[in-house]
């Protein structure tokens, strides 16, 4: 807690790891990328006092973590861990990397001003979701701030943040992680984060909205919104229906899903990139750093400029046209980037009719049907997948005989019942 003065930590948030009806591989995908394996929900907070202690009640059974903000709001420090406790147990803790020798009580002396006093109630006042989804609750704010000077047709920085549908995640959502504006580093090797570096607290994306970039500043409600969001895992669904399901070309149960591999549109497309882009995108220390351009095989963009390249962004499946995989290597007269061009120094494709263009176009829109024909957890026709609706049934959420071919199944209300369900008492 260096540069952490002593009454700097004002409150604690509260939040409950929430249990996970299936699973499909050991990812976290697409609830985040790289980030969170479960869903957490803000419960709430309470207060710290000026001495740094806290004391208060939290409900049993369930799996808790802590992030310790300041008078603003912004994450200082955050549990990496979990703890619970059990029904009528009273637990102390002095830090996970304390003596545990020794009891909580005997060690403060004298005693902690919050032990002088009636335990808190966590105090859900404030609380602007309690299961972020970001489709829901961070890209509005992105639409109202961000996406007229970072959309597909302007992309000032390279970025685009529109909520339009990427292979797995949208292109605001991934955008954000992968140009380093999100840092969330709950799948990261080393744990043990400075003060100030994770969350709300260290992501530079509080100071895109704060007035200071390019003056864009965003309502009180949106600022708190976002900063909700980036201290419960910056998620990406808010759902765990959202597993296995609604993407192209990942994997499911350690097996290609959707795979684009194969299919009639790539074999032509491939000779295409072979002939007019391989000269920029083969090795490395070449145009473009040479990365390699992927429209099919394992989800897998990676931090750094060589994510750009990936599928993952190059690839728009809500409106084809738009996508990066077609916009750069078309001339700026014929309506793209022209930001790839030839040994001439003109665009790869003049006009959309060049059959090359015609060739990577459906690719695209070849990779829009799958995604249209499995839509994902934000579509209107999205429908849960056979495994989640199977573990509801079998614990009683769903009713036996639910057909999802005919009625609508509501994941969220469906979480909601499965999360409240009373532990102690399953057979």
């Amino acid at each position: 807690m260096k540069g952490v003065k002593p009454g700097e930590i004002k409150r604690l948030m509260v939040f409950e790891l929430l249990p996970k009806p299936v699973n499909f591989s050991g990812g976290m995908e697409p609830l985040t990328f790289r980030g969170s394996f479960s869903l957490p929900r803000l419960l709430g907070w309470v207060p710290v006092e000026a001495d740094g202690s806290a004391y208060f009640t939290a409900p049993a059974l369930k799996a808790l973590f802590f992030v310790a903000v300041d008078a603003n709001g912004r994450a200082v420090k955050r549990m990496q861990s979990f703890t619970q406790v059990m029904p009528g147990e009273r637990q102390g803790c002095v830090g996970c990397h304390e003596r545990k020798t020794v009891n909580t009580v005997r060690r403060v002396k004298p005693v902690s001003m919050a032990l002088s006093r009636k335990p808190s109630a966590i105090d859900p006042k404030g609380r602007l979701f309690d299961v972020a989804d970001f489709p829901r609750d961070v890209q509005p704010i992105l639409d109202r701030a961000c996406v007229k000077c970072h959309n597909p047709d302007v992309r000032k920085g390279g970025l685009d943040l529109c909520g339009d549908r990427g292979p797995m995640y949208s292109m605001g959502y991934l955008g954000l992680i992968l140009w380093g504006q999100v840092f969330d580093g709950r799948n990261l090797t080393d744990s043990d984060w400075p003060p100030y570096a994770r969350g709300s607290g260290g992501s530079p994306l509080m100071r895109k909205i704060d007035g200071s970039h390019h003056g864009v500043k965003v309502s009180e409600r949106d600022r708190r919104m976002i900063m909700q969001w980036l201290d419960a895992s910056a998620p990406y669904a808010g759902t765990y229906a959202a597993l296995g399901c609604g993407f192209v070309g990942g994997h499911k149960s350690r097996h290609p899903y959707n795979s684009t591999w194969g299919r009639p549109p790539n074999v032509p497309a491939h000779q295409t990139v072979k002939s007019r882009c391989a000269a920029c995108h083969t090795t490395p220390h070449t145009v473009n750093d040479g990365t390699p351009i992927r429209f099919h095989g394992k989800n897998d963009p990676r931090n750094g400029r060589a994510a750009r390249y990936s599928r993952e962004l190059i690839f728009n499946l809500t409106r084809p046209e738009k996508s990066m995989f077609l916009m750069a290597p078309l001339a700026k007269e014929a309506g793209g980037l022209g930001l790839c061009t030839n040994a001439q120094g003109k665009a790869v494709f003049a006009t959309k009719e060049d059959p090359g263009y015609a060739k990577l176009r459906a690719v695209v829109e070849d990779a829009k049907s799958m995604l249209d024909a499995d839509p994902r957890f934000d579509m209107p026709k999205f429908c849960p997948n056979p495994e989640y609706i199977r573990e509801m049934k079998r614990y009683g959420i769903l009713p036996k005989d639910v057909d999802p071919a005919r009625q609508r199944i509501d994941p969220y209300a469906t979480d909601r019942r499965y999360w409240a369900l009373d532990w102690t008492d399953l057979k």
